[in-house]
């Protein structure tokens, strides 16, 4: 006698005992369906298998017009923060990437919303 063990879908599991004979044409059965699914898996792989997996295929085509756009504005945000003097700078960073209102840079320096 054997025993085989099923997993369900809800993660559960039952197991069963059966005959010798049985087991083996059971074992018979699951090679057979791997050598199918591999058979048929061998040469493509869907996205949806790699996306659930963790892999991600980030889409690397940008039209022409879009990537002259995206250097033009570069272009000018560099010209732009090359006129900020060092306090501007700071006020920038503070909003920017520190994530701060004004009015919490306000408290910290001191000086009043309106005059940020």
């Amino acid at each position: 006698m054997q025993k085989i063990t099923y997993e369900f879908n809800d993660g559960s599991t039952q197991t069963i005992t059966v005959t010798d004979e049985f087991y083996k044409q059971y074992q018979e059965l699951v090679r057979q369906e791997k050598r199918n699914h591999w058979r048929e898996t061998r040469r493509h792989i869907s996205l949806n298998y790699l996306n659930d997996s963790g892999i991600d295929f980030a889409d690397k085509v940008i039209d022409p017009c879009t990537q002259f756009i995206q250097k033009e504005q570069n272009i000018k945000i560099k010209h732009l923060l090359s006129q900020l003097n060092n306090k501007q700078k700071t006020l920038l960073y503070q909003v920017v990437f520190e994530n701060k209102s004004l009015h919490e840079i306000a408290r910290e320096t001191g000086i009043s919303h309106q005059a940020l």
